[in-house]
């Protein structure tokens, strides 16, 4: 070659390693830029997705609580007579103890309640549950001018009013009495306490150190807040900007924006209760988003540690320096970098790892080189996932994917890898490279959004919904193969007289003990779940009755050998009512099977609680 040429090939060269090497950075700025974008929506979602559980969890125990106190509410309207109203005033004195009798004993069995009250048409209050004497006004009550107005024999919700004689916040749930004719003849209403009863319940929700609960009348004035915050019941709250919402549908929004009563951003879900003009709205501080942004942070301060070593590197370049000071710069790079580096040979055998490989795995530089990375194997993959790996990058392609690994100490992490040959001009693979990011907290709070979708949060059986879904399978399953299938519905005997002697902390354990108890006198394919409050039901797959009677004595004598000690040592014991039934040629539904269950359990608790019975009752063959 003459020196022309060589000149000529010299110049080439010396352009082209620059214009690799930004490329490089550029690529990598992109890769940054790509994974930066898809980490800030991810962020955003977990959060998102964390609140629409909670929010679904908070309006299902909401409409069950105002649909609970409607009940009970319409049992006190037959007993109310339209004499009773039209003499409120001057009622005598037996008539109001046997009114105020009725309440009290509905407010007992009414989780929730902590007043009832009976007014005539002029809103006079002349009967109530806690012994106030008569005379109360409530006729300039917004809810009683509206049930007033109204012919509907609907539940009115009030906003959270301040009772005049406690000082205490409740929500009122109030229905219209009406006269022979039709006409308004007074109201009854219940007061559900909000700090006693709403945020009892709200407190013992996991995410609530970072988070906020609200239900919200639909003019947007707040009900309830959790945690409490003076001022805040009352406040209006302004409606969500359209640039706010992440996702909206026809009863769930989700949006973030900066509270506007305590001015922290975060994200919430709102979601309408089923039958009521009230929203829910969990709102979480979006931890992730902080997270995502420290990455942020790391990977600018990488990606200005890259441009700085790409600029010497080309300086180093264009002054001649030898290869080796070149290779010792990239290696700086590699060393910089946040994600986990491995290089091996072209026979596995490490070669390099960088410090963040040492940060993940707990092997040092010093015990991984000369080794192959099947030192971190955990066993959870089958021998096929691996041959795959192998096959694909031998192949000359970059293989990405999640592996379960196993540090030095153990314990077992989830990666997002990535691992490509280097090959030279010919194509001849040299060296492998792999880089890995530690995605085991992102699988962690999908692993716990999957249980907290499914389970019973205080019990950790299956919740309300899980439980149906799957008695729905197994019903269409026996209908469509003539299978046998029978189920029960179980209700701990007065459970309420152990929240009231030993306090809701010693309820909440027995209903845990009571709910284990279940679980373990069933088959593996059987299945309990929590219905709500002290009523569970369980699903007994291939079963006819004889059988599933013999599981509910043996479930039953189960619950009679516990004994839970309360905090003052006294023994908490449990008794249970079950009601059992079988499928029938009558039943078409799941829900009639159930029906046919609750029947047999209201004659269990009618025949002195503490026993099985079955729908239709067993016969009994004259001896």
């Amino acid at each position: 070659m003459t020196p022309a040429l060589r000149r000529l090939a010299a110049r080439i060269s010396s352009k082209a390693f620059p214009l690799i090497v930004w490329s490089t950075v550029a690529a990598f700025a992109a890769f940054i830029g790509v994974d930066l974008y898809n980490g800030h929506g991810a962020a955003r979602m977990v959060s998102a997705s964390l609140a629409v559980s909670y929010v679904r969890l908070v309006e299902t125990h909401a409409s069950l609580t105002f649909d609970r106190t409607n009940g009970a509410l319409g049992q006190i309207i037959p007993s109310i007579t339209p004499a009773d109203l039209r003499r409120a005033k001057t009622l005598p004195e037996s008539r109001r103890r046997d009114i105020e009798t009725i309440l009290k004993t509905l407010q007992a069995q009414t989780e929730g309640v902590v007043s009832l009250s009976v007014t005539d048409a002029e809103g006079y209050v002349f009967a109530n549950s806690v012994g106030t004497p008569p005379g109360n006004a409530l006729g300039d009550r917004k809810y009683f001018l509206e049930l007033k107005t109204t012919t509907a024999d609907s539940p009115v919700v009030s906003e959270a009013v301040k009772g005049r004689v406690s000082q205490k916040f409740g929500i009122q749930v109030a229905r219209r009495i009406p006269l022979e004719d039709g006409s308004f003849g007074g109201m009854v209403v219940a007061n559900l306490g909000i700090q006693e009863y709403f945020d009892r319940f709200y407190s013992s929700l996991s995410f609530i150190d970072h988070g906020t609960i609200t239900l919200l009348y639909d003019d947007n004035t707040i009900i309830s807040r959790f945690p409490w915050l003076n001022g805040a019941i009352g406040t209006r709250l302004p409606e969500v900007s359209p640039s706010m919402i992440i996702s909206r549908g026809d009863t769930e929004t989700v949006y973030e924006r900066t509270s506007v009563v305590d001015g922290r951003v975060r994200i919430f879900a709102k979601r309408r209760l089923h039958r009521y003009p009230i929203y829910a709205i969990v709102g979480i501080d979006n931890l992730a988003l902080s997270q995502w942004r420290d990455k942020v942070l790391g990977y600018l301060c990488a990606m200005l540690v890259l441009a700085a070593l790409a600029a010497t590197a080309v300086r180093i370049y264009n002054k001649n320096l030898k290869q080796a000071e070149l290779l010792s710069l990239k290696s700086i790079a590699l060393d910089q970098a946040a994600e986990a580096i491995i290089v091996t040979d072209c026979r596995g055998d490490i070669e390099y790892v960088n410090p963040a490989f040492t940060a993940l795995t707990g092997y040092t530089a010093q015990e991984a080189l000369g080794r192959n990375p099947r030192l971190l194997k955990s066993g959870c993959h089958p021998f096929e996932f691996y041959t795959e790996i192998w096959r694909r990058i031998t192949d000359g392609q970059v293989w990405r994917g999640e592996i379960i690994n196993r540090r030095k100490d153990g314990s077992l992490f989830t990666e997002n890898a990535a691992i490509a040959p280097v090959v030279d001009a010919g194509g001849k693979t040299l060296r492998y490279v792999a880089v890995k990011h530690d995605i085991t907290v992102q699988k962690r709070l999908e692993d716990e959004l999957r249980a907290l979708a499914t389970t019973d949060p205080l019990t950790g059986v299956a919740n309300r919904r899980t439980l149906m879904e799957k008695g729905l399978r197994e019903f269409q399953r026996a209908q469509r193969h003539g299978l046998p299938l029978a189920a029960m519905i179980i209700d701990i005997d007065h459970f309420k007289s152990i929240n009231d002697r030993f306090g809701h902390a010693a309820g909440d354990r027995a209903l845990t003990v009571f709910a284990g108890a279940c679980a373990a006198a069933l088959r593996d394919n059987d299945s309990v779940g929590r219905m709500g409050g002290e009523e569970f039901a369980v699903i007994l797959p291939d079963t006819q009755l004889p059988q599933a009677m013999l599981t509910a004595d043996r479930l039953l004598n189960s619950v009679r050998q516990i004994s839970i000690a309360a905090e003052d040592g006294s023994p908490i014991r449990m008794t249970a009512s079950i009601g059992v039934a079988a499928v029938g040629v009558t039943d078409t539904t799941l829900d009639q099977l159930l029906a046919r269950c609750d029947a047999a359990l209201y004659r269990a608790k009618h025949d002195g609680r503490d026993r099985v019975r079955s729908d239709p009752p067993p016969v009994t063959v004259p001896a």
